[in-house]
């Protein structure tokens, strides 16, 4: 191996180090404050999008009140960042399904954190 190409390697490898530091600091900036462990390579055990998988313990069984409490939260951060979102927007913005807002919405609205406009689909929510 000539030197130039040890050079060259050496050089690849601190911008692959640099890269994996800079976009694990961006997950964890973007999970605000919540771990996400790496594995092999650049990879995260976050699941898709970053965020950390949330599973049930069964199909259709209820969500415990620390992952509503979670999700409310979630929602909340995500209107307050985007007002005029409609619950479409919401569910593909936090990659949830429109029943796992539904709820968390509901009491948002009834302790009015929240507001909305119009109807139906044309519904769009904003913070107080």
């Amino acid at each position: 191996m000539k030197l130039s190409d040890s050079l060259l390697a050496q050089y690849q490898e601190a911008l692959r180090e640099e890269f994996r530091k800079k976009v694990t600091s961006l997950i964890a900036g973007s999970l605000g404050g919540r771990e996400c462990v790496t594995v092999s390579a650049p990879q995260a055990s976050c699941g898709f999008g970053g965020r950390p998988k949330r599973r049930r313990s069964k199909p259709g069984a209820k969500r415990s009140s620390a992952e509503l409490g979670r999700t409310r939260q979630d929602v909340l951060n995500f209107i307050t960042g985007n007002p005029g979102s409609g619950a479409e927007q919401i569910k593909k913005g936090l990659r949830l399904k429109l029943s796992d807002i539904q709820l968390p919405i509901a009491k948002l609205l009834k302790e009015r954190s929240i507001s909305k406009t119009g109807n139906k689909r044309a519904t769009k929510y904003f913070t107080r």
